[in-house]
């Protein structure tokens, strides 16, 4: 769009200032003029009536239609005024100008219909018959008989509109001299006046740049100095704003990206607006989204329909969501709307957790209880069988011994059982034994120390120990907690090794890291269950592990007391040739 100075933004409203104070000048003087030019003209109309209407009256007395014709038209010739006369039924009796047979009926002329009402009728309109407006003016005559007959005087009106013509030129003329004066006047306005508007328009340039320093100077002007004064504290105002704005906006993306819950919001459309760093994370989307639909950034038919219900109902909704992606994540999402100042809809806002680990610790809770159960079940069931025989049953010493040997060894795998799960939940809440403290002890000692402890159920199996260890190798840890793994990994080792075999047991040091790998000789693990050989109750082969005695968490225990030091437990194994168990600890610090 073209810009105009500002001599153009004012000569027009100059104009539109002297256009319309003309149209209502004339305007009001057409209709004082029309005014007094009707109402002497209808004065003068029913003067003329009155001064006739006796001797219509009798020529229509007389029944002479002729003479009433004749007369009416002789009244036309003498005064240039029409006359009319109508019967009650509003048949044409005469009339100046045209013949009364050929003329229409006149009952519904206005002027007529109010004489015949007993009043005296008036109206201007154009008559087709003489082709121009006229008035007219109706009164009731004093016929004899009771008879109500009207007559109607009517004259042209198109005086007024002559004078009127003459009227409007002249208003035109003084028009266009005005017009002419406005002009000059303008110029001289517009110069005086644009001056220091340009200098307002080139500080309002800088401040658009952002450069808030350079003042404008204050013209003499006295709104607009006020004007530039204004623009100075606005550009004082902006600076600080900006400023705020800026510091604001930081605050927000920085609390947005160190939130640990995802933050989506997306406007009614489903479009986004804004997605968190973690948000981005979950969801797993490009770094360009903006102006997106939802849809096409998130490939999730679960999410996709959580954001349409949460835009559709307008309330909030919570809900959890599963992604069957190569992760299998599942997200706790609160959907609620966003309103703006009026309190309409104008998108909504997701928080997202993720819950995956929750759940898990929650499945393996509940494995955990079920199998807890499911171990307690059998010894105290046989327990029970063993207590319930003695009591209803004469048996004989050995059987009643028997019995009792059965009931002190489910006994015993009870003890076991409670035992384990107890160190194994001091474990996990970071307890260990009643010493948690670490220390630097040699590692060959602690080894040592492990072997002694299951050297008499070795030599039961005719199992040797091969130690294989550097004796200078020293390692930050809780000797008693590793004592008690080592000890369950040995355990393990003999209990699945063939007799007359031998358990290797090495330490050293590879990439900083101290290492410490018990090897057996026995029937090996399958591949399939290594990625689980470590959970709590998992066993290889059922019925041979509680035949042998376990617990089915000594492996889990292992794992912890390995976490428990900043380190893990690894496998390897080779069915038929044996199994691997390496606790893999931090170096020297």
């Amino acid at each position: 769009m073209a810009r105009k100075t500002i001599f153009y933004h004012i000569f027009p409203f100059y104009l539109l200032v002297i256009f319309l104070t003309l149209c209502s000048s004339a305007w009001f003087t057409t209709v004082l003029l029309k005014k007094f030019y009707f109402k002497h003209v209808r004065e003068e109309l029913e003067i003329r009536c009155s001064l006739v209407e006796k001797d219509v009256a009798d020529l229509v007395d007389s029944t002479d239609p002729a003479g009433l014709d004749a007369f009416c038209k002789k009244f036309y010739r003498d005064n240039k005024s029409r006359l009319t006369v109508i019967a009650p039924d509003g048949k044409v009796l005469a009339d100046s100008l045209e013949d009364p047979m050929k003329m229409e009926n006149h009952l519904g002329r206005v002027e007529i219909a109010e004489a015949f009402k007993g009043a005296i009728g008036q109206s201007v309109r154009y008559s087709p018959t003489l082709h121009q407006d006229m008035m007219y003016v109706a009164m009731p005559l004093p016929v004899k008989g009771g008879k109500k007959d009207v007559l109607r005087i009517s004259v042209s009106v198109t005086l007024i509109d002559s004078t009127l013509s003459e009227i409007y030129k002249k208003i035109v003329i003084t028009g266009l001299v005005i017009a002419a004066l406005a002009i000059l006047i303008g110029i001289v306005i517009s110069r005086r006046i644009s001056k220091p508007i340009l200098e307002l328009e080139k500080g309002a340039a800088n401040f658009a740049k952002g450069n808030f320093t350079k003042k404008l100077e204050v013209s003499e002007i006295d709104e607009i100095g006020e004007l530039a004064g204004s623009m100075n504290y606005m550009a004082e105002e902006l600076n600080r704003r900006m400023r705020e704005i800026v510091e604001q906006h930081n605050r927000q993306e920085a609390i947005l990206s160190s939130m640990v819950e995802g933050v989506v919001a997306v406007d009614a459309e489903g479009r986004i607006i804004g997605i968190n760093r973690s948000a981005g994370s979950l969801l797993k989307t490009a770094e360009s989204y903006e102006g997106k639909l939802f849809h096409e950034i998130i490939r999730n038919a679960a999410l996709q329909n959580f954001i349409d219900t949460v835009l559709s109902e307008k309330k909030t909704i919570e809900k959890e969501l599963s992604f069957y992606d190569e992760d299998h994540r599942h997200l706790y999402v609160r959907g609620t709307v966003l309103h703006d100042l009026d309190g309409g809809c104008i998108g909504a806002l997701l928080v997202m957790n993720d819950i995956t680990r929750l759940k898990k610790l929650e499945n393996m809770r509940s494995e955990f209880v079920a199998n807890v159960s499911h171990e307690i079940k059998t010894p105290i069931t046989a327990i029970k069988a063993s207590v319930e025989t003695l009591l209803e049953s004469e048996l004989k010493k050995e059987e009643v011994e028997n019995l009792l040997k059965i009931i002190g060894r489910h006994t015993d795998r009870l003890t076991s059982i409670v035992e384990d799960i107890l160190s194994l939940s001091r474990l996990e809440q970071g307890k260990g034994h009643d010493d948690t403290k670490f220390s630097e002890e040699l590692v060959e000692k602690v080894i040592e120390g492990a072997i002694a402890d299951c050297r008499e159920k070795a030599e039961l199996k005719g199992i040797s120990f091969v130690l294989n260890c550097n004796r200078e190798i020293v390692a930050a840890m809780n000797s008693s907690l590793m004592e008690q793994a080592l000890v369950n990994l040995l355990d393990n080792a003999i209990k699945y090794s063939e007799e007359k075999s031998s358990v290797e047991i090495e330490s050293y040091k590879d990439d900083g890291r101290i290492l410490l790998s018990v090897k057996d000789h026995g029937r090996g693990i399958p591949q399939e269950h290594l990625p689980r050989i470590f959970e709590r109750f998992y066993r290889v082969d059922k019925a041979r592990s509680r035949k042998l005695g376990g617990t089915g968490l000594g492996l889990s225990i292992v794992k912890h007391i390995a976490n428990i030091h900043g380190g893990k437990v690894e496998v390897e194994s080779v069915v038929g040739k044996g199994s691997k168990f390496i606790i893999i600890l931090p170096g020297e610090k």
